[in-house]
């Protein structure tokens, strides 16, 4: 059995390694503002993207904070920031859609340019308004689908 002792010191311990770790995560002040943003990513015939990867970053250049969120298999993607599902920084956000490994097989299944901020054309706004933040994210397919997969002689 533990000594009264020890269980006081082991409290005195937990507190303290709680309280570091809420100060080295950024708890506090230095984080900005987050808000609940998601929405649907679906391909041009309007299937649904069944899984993959869309993240938001801040246009400003002074916010580093981007937002990611997993699609699931019907679509739907909730950002998050600092934890899950709570959303991105209010402001004007650049977006990619990086999709599943095995689509990434499929010659032209997505066109390649949504992997990238500089090509995607993907813009959007989020505000503090809640209710605005719900993104319907339509991808073009890329300029090989529909064609044999290229093999290597």
């Amino acid at each position: 059995m533990a000594s009264p002792r020890r269980i006081v010191v082991s409290r005195v311990e937990t507190v303290l390694v709680a309280t570091t770790l809420a100060v080295l995560s950024g708890c506090g002040s230095d984080r900005l503002p987050t808000y609940p943003a998601s929405g649907t990513v679906s391909l041009a015939d309007g299937t649904s993207l069944e899984y993959g990867l869309v993240e938001f970053r801040p246009v400003d250049g002074e916010t580093t904070i981007s937002a990611r969120g997993y699609i699931q298999a019907d679509g739907s993607f909730e950002l998050s920031t600092y934890q899950k599902s709570d959303g991105a920084v209010a402001g004007e956000h650049l977006a990619i859609v990086v999709p599943p490994p095995p689509a990434e097989l499929i010659p032209g299944y997505i066109d390649p340019k949504y992997r990238h901020f500089d090509t995607s054309g993907l813009k959007f706004v989020v505000t503090k308004d809640r209710k605005t933040n719900r993104y319907e994210i339509e991808l073009a397919h890329g300029p090989r689908w529909g064609q044999p997969a290229i093999e290597d002689d």
